[in-house]
Protein backbone atom coordinates (compact mmCIF):
# COMPACT_ATOMS: atom_id res chain seq x y z
CA UNK A 1 0.00 0.00 0.00
CA UNK A 2 3.19 2.64 0.61
CA UNK A 3 4.54 1.34 -2.39
CA UNK A 4 0.39 2.49 -4.27
CA UNK A 5 0.70 5.86 -2.60
CA UNK A 6 4.41 7.05 -3.25
CA UNK A 7 3.55 6.02 -7.55
CA UNK A 8 0.35 8.11 -6.60
CA UNK A 9 2.18 11.43 -6.25
CA UNK A 10 5.09 10.99 -8.72
CA UNK A 11 2.27 10.74 -10.91
CA UNK A 12 0.71 13.90 -10.07
CA UNK A 13 3.95 15.31 -9.56
CA UNK A 14 5.02 15.19 -13.31
CA UNK A 15 1.75 16.01 -14.41
CA UNK A 16 1.51 19.47 -12.60
CA UNK A 17 5.20 20.21 -14.04
CA UNK A 18 3.57 19.46 -17.63
CA UNK A 19 0.79 21.69 -17.30
CA UNK A 20 3.34 24.52 -15.80
CA UNK A 21 4.88 24.29 -18.85
CA UNK A 22 2.11 24.79 -21.31
CA UNK A 23 1.51 28.24 -23.61
CA UNK A 24 -2.31 28.39 -23.72
CA UNK A 25 -3.09 31.52 -24.94
CA UNK A 26 -1.70 34.66 -27.50
CA UNK A 27 -3.36 37.91 -27.88
CA UNK A 28 -3.71 41.88 -27.31
CA UNK A 29 -1.39 42.31 -30.17
CA UNK A 30 -0.22 45.84 -31.44
CA UNK A 31 1.75 47.60 -33.61
CA UNK A 32 3.24 50.84 -32.99
CA UNK A 33 4.74 53.77 -35.42
CA UNK A 34 7.66 55.28 -34.17
CA UNK A 35 11.36 54.18 -33.22
CA UNK A 36 10.77 54.61 -29.62
CA UNK A 37 7.20 52.55 -28.33
CA UNK A 38 7.41 55.38 -25.24
CA UNK A 39 6.67 58.10 -27.50
CA UNK A 40 5.57 56.80 -31.09
CA UNK A 41 3.28 58.31 -33.16
CA UNK A 42 0.32 55.44 -32.72
CA UNK A 43 -0.46 52.48 -31.26
CA UNK A 44 -3.09 50.46 -32.72
CA UNK A 45 -4.34 46.62 -32.75
CA UNK A 46 -2.87 44.70 -34.82
CA UNK A 47 -5.81 44.25 -37.18
CA UNK A 48 -5.24 47.71 -38.16
CA UNK A 49 -2.13 47.07 -40.28
CA UNK A 50 -3.90 45.03 -42.77
CA UNK A 51 -4.11 46.70 -46.22
CA UNK A 52 -2.91 50.06 -44.15
CA UNK A 53 -1.56 52.87 -46.40
CA UNK A 54 1.58 54.25 -44.38
CA UNK A 55 2.10 56.88 -47.43
CA UNK A 56 5.28 58.68 -48.51
CA UNK A 57 7.63 58.33 -46.32
CA UNK A 58 11.87 58.48 -45.72
CA UNK A 59 11.75 56.50 -42.70
CA UNK A 60 8.93 54.09 -41.21
CA UNK A 61 9.48 52.62 -38.09
CA UNK A 62 7.42 49.79 -37.31
CA UNK A 63 7.08 48.03 -33.71
CA UNK A 64 5.12 45.32 -31.47
CA UNK A 65 3.79 44.01 -28.99
CA UNK A 66 1.82 41.00 -27.94
CA UNK A 67 0.76 39.36 -24.30
CA UNK A 68 0.93 35.55 -23.72
CA UNK A 69 -0.39 33.02 -21.02
CA UNK A 70 1.64 30.65 -19.08
CA UNK A 71 1.38 29.26 -15.80
CA UNK A 72 4.84 30.18 -14.79
CA UNK A 73 6.45 33.69 -13.94
CA UNK A 74 8.07 36.04 -16.23
CA UNK A 75 7.62 34.33 -19.82
CA UNK A 76 10.32 31.81 -18.77
CA UNK A 77 10.65 29.09 -21.12
CA UNK A 78 8.54 31.03 -24.43
CA UNK A 79 9.82 32.61 -26.92
CA UNK A 80 7.70 35.40 -29.15
CA UNK A 81 9.09 36.14 -32.65
CA UNK A 82 8.07 39.33 -34.77
CA UNK A 83 8.18 38.51 -38.39
CA UNK A 84 8.57 40.75 -41.35
CA UNK A 85 9.33 40.91 -44.87
CA UNK A 86 9.50 43.74 -47.76
CA UNK A 87 8.32 43.38 -51.35
CA UNK A 88 7.33 39.73 -50.74
CA UNK A 89 10.95 38.96 -49.42
CA UNK A 90 12.24 36.53 -47.39
CA UNK A 91 10.91 37.03 -44.18
CA UNK A 92 13.76 38.25 -41.18
CA UNK A 93 12.99 37.52 -38.02
CA UNK A 94 13.11 39.22 -34.39
CA UNK A 95 13.10 38.43 -30.95
CA UNK A 96 10.48 40.36 -28.83
CA UNK A 97 12.37 40.88 -24.92
CA UNK A 98 9.89 40.12 -22.75
CA UNK A 99 8.74 43.25 -20.90
CA UNK A 100 6.14 42.81 -17.89
CA UNK A 101 3.60 40.96 -16.40
CA UNK A 102 0.26 42.59 -17.11
CA UNK A 103 -2.98 41.49 -15.78
CA UNK A 104 -1.97 38.08 -15.04
CA UNK A 105 -0.32 37.78 -18.81
CA UNK A 106 2.88 38.26 -20.04
CA UNK A 107 3.36 41.00 -21.89
CA UNK A 108 6.23 40.81 -24.23
CA UNK A 109 7.36 44.16 -26.55
CA UNK A 110 10.39 45.19 -29.24
CA UNK A 111 12.22 48.12 -27.09
CA UNK A 112 12.34 50.10 -30.05
CA UNK A 113 11.21 50.29 -34.06
CA UNK A 114 12.45 48.56 -36.90
CA UNK A 115 12.92 51.06 -40.07
CA UNK A 116 10.86 49.24 -42.62
CA UNK A 117 12.24 52.10 -45.20
CA UNK A 118 15.91 52.02 -45.05
CA UNK A 119 17.79 51.16 -47.57
CA UNK A 120 15.07 51.02 -50.21
CA UNK A 121 15.09 52.66 -53.56
CA UNK A 122 12.18 55.37 -54.79
CA UNK A 123 8.74 54.03 -55.71
CA UNK A 124 5.92 51.82 -54.04
CA UNK A 125 6.67 48.81 -51.17
CA UNK A 126 4.71 46.34 -49.59
CA UNK A 127 5.27 44.89 -45.96
CA UNK A 128 4.22 41.66 -44.76
CA UNK A 129 4.18 41.03 -40.98
CA UNK A 130 3.02 38.19 -38.63
CA UNK A 131 4.11 36.70 -34.97
CA UNK A 132 4.30 33.65 -33.08
CA UNK A 133 4.50 32.23 -29.31
CA UNK A 134 6.22 29.05 -28.31
CA UNK A 135 7.14 26.69 -25.79
CA UNK A 136 9.00 24.32 -27.39
CA UNK A 137 6.00 21.96 -27.82
CA UNK A 138 3.01 24.29 -28.65
CA UNK A 139 3.32 27.34 -30.86
CA UNK A 140 0.47 29.42 -31.14
CA UNK A 141 0.33 32.89 -34.34
CA UNK A 142 -0.52 36.29 -34.92
CA UNK A 143 -1.12 36.18 -38.29
CA UNK A 144 -4.37 37.19 -40.02
CA UNK A 145 -5.65 33.75 -40.13
CA UNK A 146 -2.72 32.50 -42.25
CA UNK A 147 -3.12 35.46 -44.25
CA UNK A 148 -0.74 37.76 -42.41
CA UNK A 149 -0.63 41.06 -42.10
CA UNK A 150 -0.21 43.46 -45.31
CA UNK A 151 0.29 47.63 -45.83
CA UNK A 152 1.91 49.36 -48.11
CA UNK A 153 4.13 52.61 -48.09
CA UNK A 154 6.05 55.18 -50.53
CA UNK A 155 9.39 56.31 -50.81
CA UNK A 156 9.65 59.16 -52.21
CA UNK A 157 12.42 60.43 -55.01
CA UNK A 158 15.04 62.41 -52.94
CA UNK A 159 15.43 66.12 -54.32
CA UNK A 160 18.68 67.63 -54.21
CA UNK A 161 18.15 71.25 -55.43
CA UNK A 162 15.08 72.93 -57.23
CA UNK A 163 15.99 75.29 -60.19
CA UNK A 164 13.61 78.37 -60.90
CA UNK A 165 13.68 80.39 -63.25
CA UNK A 166 11.92 83.85 -63.68
CA UNK A 167 10.73 84.58 -67.23
CA UNK A 168 9.20 87.71 -68.98
CA UNK A 169 5.16 88.58 -68.06
CA UNK A 170 3.18 86.55 -70.14
CA UNK A 171 5.23 83.12 -70.89
CA UNK A 172 3.59 80.40 -70.81
CA UNK A 173 5.49 77.68 -70.13
CA UNK A 174 9.55 76.56 -69.49
CA UNK A 175 11.39 73.66 -70.39
CA UNK A 176 14.84 72.65 -68.99
CA UNK A 177 17.34 70.26 -69.56
CA UNK A 178 20.57 69.23 -68.32
CA UNK A 179 23.15 67.21 -66.42
CA UNK A 180 20.37 65.66 -64.03
CA UNK A 181 18.88 63.97 -67.33
CA UNK A 182 21.85 63.60 -69.41
CA UNK A 183 20.84 66.62 -71.90
CA UNK A 184 17.99 64.92 -73.05
CA UNK A 185 16.94 66.62 -75.95
CA UNK A 186 13.29 66.58 -75.35
CA UNK A 187 13.51 68.44 -72.17
CA UNK A 188 11.03 68.51 -69.38
CA UNK A 189 8.78 70.88 -68.50
CA UNK A 190 9.01 73.47 -65.57
CA UNK A 191 6.11 73.90 -62.68
CA UNK A 192 4.61 77.29 -62.68
CA UNK A 193 4.84 79.10 -59.23
CA UNK A 194 3.18 82.12 -60.37
CA UNK A 195 3.99 85.51 -60.74
CA UNK A 196 5.69 84.01 -63.96
CA UNK A 197 8.34 81.96 -61.87
CA UNK A 198 8.88 78.50 -63.20
CA UNK A 199 10.40 75.80 -60.71
CA UNK A 200 11.97 71.80 -61.52
CA UNK A 201 13.43 69.45 -58.43
CA UNK A 202 16.33 67.75 -59.56
CA UNK A 203 16.72 64.49 -57.94
CA UNK A 204 19.86 63.14 -59.37
CA UNK A 205 23.60 64.47 -57.50
CA UNK A 206 23.91 68.63 -58.17
CA UNK A 207 28.02 68.44 -58.19
CA UNK A 208 28.64 70.08 -61.81
CA UNK A 209 25.10 70.74 -62.35
CA UNK A 210 24.40 72.44 -65.60
CA UNK A 211 21.52 73.10 -67.46
CA UNK A 212 19.30 75.26 -70.07
CA UNK A 213 15.96 76.37 -70.48
CA UNK A 214 13.87 77.85 -73.15
CA UNK A 215 10.34 79.92 -73.10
Amino acid sequence: MKKLVFFSIVLLGVSFLTQAQSLSWFGNTKFYVGADPAAAASWEDISAFNSKDFGSVTALYIGVEAETYESFPGGSGVTVTFHYNIDNGSFQAVTIPYLEESNNNNKWQLPAGIDMAAGLAAGDHTIEIYLDATDGTNTLYEDNGGFKYNATFNVPVPVHATLKVTAPAGTAGVWISGTFNNWDPAFVQMTSEGNNVFSYAVTSATSALGYKYFY
